[in-house]
């Protein structure tokens, strides 16, 4: 039974059920906090406005999506977009309801300073094996005809060199539900938040908990490398379970987009991924 989405708290005895166990600890749920989208008829809803607004030939694309990007030096608001006002706010915080991702790398022969970041990929691997491109290749080595680990994939190899991190940046793609929009909106999880949000995921798994039950809060810290650059690290948090009519129609979602997304680097450019260079 999933948590009742009142905001008036129960004592201890009333809100326990049978799948407490299995609940992250400590989340109070927030009507507030759950995306419009998954209220009503849910995704029906969202298909009838895009065939209205887009035409009966017009269909969504991954790159038609919002991103949310992350900040520079070490920033801990997001920047939310507004296209209705027009002009973009700062947030401390995103209550959203994940309903995809996707794990893929992405590799740049030219840095953004001298492409200046609208370049897409010269090499991505869509499964995170097999490049694509140039170099291309087996990513991670190990066979007859090609023993060794692609050398743009190995740590240290960044920015020629200069920095910690892999030249062949690791990246998942979040699709998901926030506020009052009905169509999802995407975030890009760069290297040096990967671990975090992977956890995250993890621990939900641990007590059988889907990505796409709960409403996940996102905040921003600082931090900063060994050679002292800063950089924003995203932070994922359980706030609240959905209730199994809410969960279905996140699922709804999942099951539309996870046939779009199977190749997502091909639709980034270098300034996307800016962050993951820190």
């Amino acid at each position: 039974m999933a948590t009742n989405r009142s905001s008036t708290k129960k004592p201890p005895s009333e809100a326990l059920t049978k799948k407490s166990s299995t609940q992250v600890a400590n989340r109070e749920p927030s009507h507030d906090s759950l995306p419009v989208a998954l209220t009503g008829s849910g995704i029906s809803s969202t298909m009838q406005i895009l065939k209205e607004n887009l035409g009966s030939a017009g269909q969504l694309a991954i790159s038609d999506l919002t991103k949310f990007v992350m900040p520079s030096g070490g920033g801990t608001a997001f920047e939310y977009p507004n296209p209705v006002a027009g002009h973009p706010k700062n947030v401390d915080y995103l209550d959203l309801v994940i309903v995809a991702f996707k794990d893929q790398k992405a590799f740049w022969k030219e840095s953004i300073d001298d492409s200046g970041g609208g370049t897409p990929p010269d090499c991505r691997s869509m499964d995170m094996i097999h490049g694509i491109g140039s170099p291309g290749g087996f990513c991670n080595g190990g066979t007859d005809q090609q023993p060794e680990p692609c050398p743009f994939n190995e740590f240290g190899s960044a920015k020629e060199g200069e920095a910690e991190g892999k030249a062949c940046k690791d990246l998942r793609f979040l699709f998901v539900l926030e506020g009052k929009s009905r169509i999802p909106k995407m975030i890009i999880v760069p290297p040096t938040s990967l671990k975090g949000v992977r956890r995250y995921f993890l621990d939900l798994a641990g007590q059988d908990i889907s990505f796409y039950r709960v409403i996940t809060r996102f905040t921003l810290v600082s931090d900063k490398n060994k050679k002292g650059i800063k950089y924003s690290r995203l932070v994922p948090e359980a706030i609240a379970d959905l209730s199994d009519e809410e969960a279905a129609i996140a699922e709804e979602f999942k099951k539309m987009l996870d046939p779009m997304i199977g190749n997502m680097a091909q639709s980034i450019v270098a300034r996307d991924t800016a962050e993951a260079s820190a």
